[in-house]
């Protein structure tokens, strides 16, 4: 155990807050290390950083109010006997600086051999007002209540944070995110898992390589992008939210925010949502209820189908159908409506009394049935096509309907 201690010492010479070092056998293969360190004078006032690099593990790190550092660096070695563990924690040296002329404390590890036989876990507590830096080969992040710039980036492992206030980053290889409770510039970025947000308010970046992602009850602006997965917004408010799919799906639901969301071969799902939208799917069907503000959809292959949809209606469909049901409130300036499908049926309702100038137009059919309209229309039939029109009151909301080898109906309510 002597020859033991002189190890660590020799491995950590010069740092005098190490409180203490502790070896032992834990079964025939395993042995642990622990190394505890601490640091007194490292004020709470936001001037210092913490920084993990070419670390490889699990890494904790917990804020508490006042100066102070401690850390504990608790390693698990496979190894056949004791000589063969030392062997192999000498060729995984992990050093701990404190450089107080330029306010860091450093954690770095120093070798890399044998490295899939240790495993890691740093546990860091740091004042609340701490900058962090972390990259490692490996493992999980774990911090809770910190306040700074924390800039994380993980090969492979999740990331999970909680109670932070500043500018955010991470970024993981292959692992979920999970932000909870949070506040700042949040950058975040996955190749292989999810990314999770809730009751969190600032700026809000984030995409993902094969995975989904769900933003529940947030504050601020969204910029969101997944390749392989869906989004799910719920309870969201801000300016603008921008969304950006590729094989997969937008579900979206109370938004007091503008959405704009472009998507590659999904649906898309949107209730509830005060402010305009600008939405496209190139694959999928539309869904709209309760939409307070301008509508415009599209979709390339897809139906579409609205309900309460309160403000300017703009709905373009390739091939499918089109029902929607046009809401008024006075607040919202502008009711215009013009929906059209290239192959498909149009349904739509309008409120009674509802001052609308309607143009409607059914191409490739010729007989009088290709238009049903509650409301009275002149028509006129022509060789492949019909076409409609009708004024209420003074007609200031114009109405374009236009559908291909499909008909037309128009109702009241």
């Amino acid at each position: 155990m002597k020859r033991i201690i002189i190890l660590f010492l020799s491995l950590m010479i010069g740092f005098s807050q190490k409180i203490s070092d502790r070896f032992k056998q834990e079964n025939s293969n395993s042995y642990r290390s622990a190394v505890e360190y601490t640091f007194d004078d490292i004020p709470d006032n936001g001037s210092y950083t913490c920084t993990l690099s070419g670390v490889h593990g699990n890494i904790s790190i917990y804020g508490h109010p006042g100066s102070g550092v401690h850390l504990i660096i608790d390693r698990q070695v496979r190894a056949m006997d004791n000589k063969n563990a030392i062997n192999i924690l000498e060729r995984n040296q992990i050093q701990v600086f404190h450089i107080s002329d330029d306010k860091v404390v450093a954690i770095k590890r120093m070798g890399y051999r044998y490295e899939n036989k240790i495993q890691s876990h740093f546990i860091i507590h740091l004042p609340i007002n701490t900058n962090i830096t972390a990259e490692s080969r490996g493992g999980d992040i774990n911090i809770r209540e910190i306040r700074g710039r924390i800039e994380l980036r993980t090969k492979g492992g999740d990331i999970e944070l909680k109670q932070l206030s500043g500018k955010i980053t991470a970024n993981t290889g292959g692992g979920d995110i999970q932000v909870d409770q949070s506040d700042g510039v949040l950058n975040l970025h996955t190749s292989g898992g999810g990314i999770n947000i809730s009751q969190s308010n600032g700026e809000f970046d984030t995409s993902i390589y094969g995975g989904d992602m769900s933003l529940v009850q947030l504050k601020g602006n969204i910029n969101a992008s997944v390749i392989g997965g869906n989004i799910n917004l719920k309870s969201i408010d801000g300016d603008t939210v921008t969304c950006n799919i590729s094989g997969g799906d937008l579900i979206a639901q109370t938004l007091n925010a503008s959405l704009i969301g472009q998507i590659k071969g999904g649906d898309i799902d949107l209730k509830n949502i005060r402010g305009s939208i600008d939405v496209n799917t190139s694959g999928g069907d539309i869904e709209l209820e309760d939409i307070y503000g301008s509508a415009t959809c599209s979709t390339s292959s897809g139906e579409i189908q609205g309900n309460n949809l309160f403000g300017a209606i703009k709905a373009f469909t390739t091939r499918g159908n089109i029902e929607v049901e046009k809401a008024y409130d006075s607040s919202l300036k502008d009711h215009s409506i013009n929906v059209e499908t290239s192959d498909g049926e149009i349904t739509i309702v309008i409120p009674d009394g509802l001052p609308v100038t309607i143009d409607a137009e059914v191409m490739g059919m010729s007989s009088r049935d290709a238009i049903t309209s509650d409301i009275p229309l002149v028509e006129k039939v022509f060789s492949n096509r019909i076409y409609g029109s009708g004024i209420i009151k003074n007609g200031v909301v114009p109405c374009s309907i236009k559908a291909s080898n499909g008909h037309i109906t128009i109702k009241k309510y």
